[in-house]
Order: structure tokens, then C-alpha cells, then sequence
């Protein structure tokens, strides 16, 4: 029932739109490119949520747009994305599954952050810039 009731359609691509408390996977970490040190970067903070019992999945394959869309059709809530500024300045793109909305937040806030936001005290807004 929790299927039939989370399958979407927006923009002609399929959405898994589960409830944040019942998804599968609960968050994906895209890095932007596979060079430069960014999939170290993605695949460090991966560990990271990983130890923080998230249920974490890391994709670097394809484009970012492609892999966004195989999220949102698994239905992964959020998307934590490594690029550039992730080496600049420690902080990261969170982007939304039901919006395609994107926030800015540090690394270091992501597992206090993902719990409230999971735990349902938080809204997306709450989540960073």
C-alpha cells in the first residue's frame, strides 16, 4: 500500500515520494565530478553518515542530473552533493526529492541536522541557506 500511495509523476519522471520516517534509503551522496578529490570528499562524509546510522547509499555514476533522477525514483528524501565548495569551505548541497529545492549546510551540522529532520522536528527549510 505504502508504494501505491508514494508513486508520483512530476515533469513526465517518476517520483517514490515515501514518507520520510519509511524510506528505504534515507539519504544519497552524489559527488559533483570524480576527480580533484571530490569523490574522497563524498565518500568520507558517506562514512560519516553511515556511522551516524543514516541509511546512506553513494552513487558516482553518470551525470548529477541523472543521478538525482534514479534517487527520486527509488525514493532517497535527500540528496547530499560534493562539489567544489565542499573543498573550499566544508559545506554541502542538501537537495529535496518532493521540491528539488537545494540548501547549503556545513558538514559538521549534517548528523544533528538529519536527525531532527528525520525524527520529523525539522522541515527541509530548517536544514541550511
Amino acid at each position: 500500500m505504502a508504494l501505491e500511495y508514494a508513486y508520483r509523476v512530476k515533469d513526465d519522471r517518476v517520483l517514490m515520494s515515501f514518507p520520510r520516517g519509511i524510506a528505504p534509503t534515507q539519504l544519497g551522496v552524489y559527488p559533483l565530478v570524480s576527480k580533484d578529490g571530490i569523490s574522497e570528499k563524498a565518500r568520507e562524509v558517506h562514512q560519516q553518515l553511515l556511522n551516524e546510522g543514516f541509511a546512506a547509499e553513494l552513487d558516482e555514476t553518470g551525470s548529477i542530473g541523472r543521478r538525482y533522477a534514479r534517487a527520486d525514483e527509488a525514493g532517497v528524501p535527500l540528496g547530499i552533493t560534493i562539489d567544489y565548495d565542499t573543498l573550499n569551505d566544508d559545506t554541502v548541497t542538501i537537495r529535496d526529492r518532493d521540491s528539488w529545492q537545494q540548501v547549503r549546510s556545513p558538514i559538521k551540522d549534517l548528523p544533528e541536522l538529519l536527525h531532527r529532520y528525520f525524527q520529523g522536528k525539522v522541515n527541509f527549510e530548517d536544514l541550511g541557506t
